[in-house]
């Protein structure tokens, strides 16, 4: 099976699943600046550590349905 043989939906879901990745990436390298360079408020920085968790969670969900298919 070629990518020419999948659904264009697929490639578009592909997509979104490396955005989310890149985001979560990014929010990440974000977090861990400002947990070594800046003094948050901690229930902030929870708040923002669980986001990035949640995001996390929802890339790896979405993954493996990308390659259960």
């Amino acid at each position: 099976m070629t990518s020419a043989d999948l659904p264009a939906s697929h490639d578009v879901r592909c997509k979104e699943v490396v955005q989310m990745w890149l985001r979560w990436n990014d929010a990440s390298q974000q977090m861990t600046e400002r947990l070594f360079e800046h003094r948050e408020d901690p229930q902030r920085l929870q708040e923002m550590l669980d986001d990035l968790d949640r995001l996390r969670l929802e890339a790896v969900s979405a993954s493996r349905q990308l390659l259960g298919s």
